[in-house]
């Protein structure tokens, strides 16, 4: 009697994913060490001038700006990706199709699964990008009131010191690119 031939064993995806995780929490835990550093060194720079309280006062802009930037974007987002999940019962055609090329277009599962991390990806962007510009916030925050001058042209409203002015074009547009690009 013959043996079957031996045929190579597919391979272990548990292992895989298991190397794949513990490889992201290294990666994540060496950009943290790094971070540090730079933290504790800047606090010792910043410090020995004298000017503890505005590196402080810079990361607590940082992290606020961030913060609401990406949870509001996040929250917005998914808001907008689940109205225009369609209905459950609702009958579509499963691709589109150009010329000879048919697109598959994925199904209501798979857009609700994948609303919420898309949103939270783009949200972190909106937060690093609003966090880099925490000056802008500073002196909006900061800024002294000028009892008895007012602006002409706007009777009272400052235009050019406005924080929704200074935020709304870059707000605006990441925000309509990325609605237009997930539906």
């Amino acid at each position: 009697m013959r043996r079957p031939p031996d045929f190579p064993s597919p391979p272990d995806l548990r292992s895989a994913r298991r190397f794949l995780v513990r490889l992201g929490i290294a990666i994540v835990i060496l950009i943290a060490a790094f971070q540090s550093i730079s933290f504790y060194v800047e606090s010792l720079w910043y410090g020995s001038l004298g000017f503890l309280s505005v590196y402080w006062y810079r990361l607590r802009a940082q992290s606020t700006l961030f913060l609401l930037a990406a949870i509001v974007t996040a929250f917005a987002l998914w808001l907008i990706f689940r109205l225009v999940t369609p209905p459950p019962g609702q009958v579509r055609r499963p691709f589109l199709q150009f010329g000879q090329e048919a697109i598959l277009i994925p199904g209501r599962d798979t857009l609700k699964r994948a609303a919420l991390p898309v949103a939270i990806v783009i949200g972190l962007f909106f937060g690093i990008s609003f966090s880099a510009d925490w000056s802008t916030y500073a002196v909006f925050i900061n800024q002294t009131a000028t009892p008895g001058i007012s602006d002409p042209v706007s009777d009272g409203l400052y235009l050019f010191t406005s924080l929704h002015c200074r935020f709304s074009n870059p707000l605006q547009d990441g925000f309509l690119r990325s609605v237009s690009l997930a539906s």
